[in-house]
Parts: structure tokens; sequence; C-alpha cells
């Protein structure tokens, strides 16, 4: 068996927090989600070593309801600015 790729070392392939996440926060739409809550924070830090970031939609009303704080890392746009124009721009920048 071939030696694991020492980029993936310190990455999580368990993706157990997301689905606590689900199951915590889901029955009050997604919102009010604590970023203090311990479980917001162990799922940020996976996201941090695994170069992710998440955010949650109510697409038939064109909502975003919560954006991670990597979003900021990642696409230099802060969690409360996010907007689907930003993927729209990225996509069709024309």
């Amino acid at each position: 068996m071939p030696d694991p790729n020492p980029l993936m070392e310190n990455h999580f392939h368990d993706y157990k927090l997301f689905f606590d996440f689900i199951e915590t926060y889901i029955h009050n739409g997604f919102s009010g989600i604590d970023t203090e809550d311990p479980l917001m924070m162990d799922l940020e830090q996976m996201m941090a070593e695994n170069d992710q970031f998440i955010y949650l939609a109510d697409a038939i009303h064109m909502k975003i309801l919560y954006v991670s704080k990597r979003s900021n890392e990642m696409m230099g746009i802060r969690p409360e600015d996010l907007s689907f124009y930003h993927f729209m721009e990225a996509t069709h920048p024309d």
C-alpha cells in the first residue's frame, strides 16, 4: 500500500463535526449560530486544517444564513459580507 500523502497528514477525513453541526442547528433554521460554541470552534479548526469554509443558504429566498470565518481567509470576503453576488461574479465575471 502506498505511503499516505504527507500534505494530507494532518487533515481530518471524518465529517462527524459537520453532521453534529447540522443536527445542533437545523431545528432553529440555522439561525443564532454561536461562533463561541465549542462545536463551532472545533468545526472551524477542522476547516482551517482542510482549507475549507462552509456557508448555508436559503436558495429559494436567495439569502445566506451562515458563513464560517474562513471565507475571509479563502476568498477575502468577510462572512457578514458574503452574498450570492460573489459567487456569480467569480463564475461569470463578464
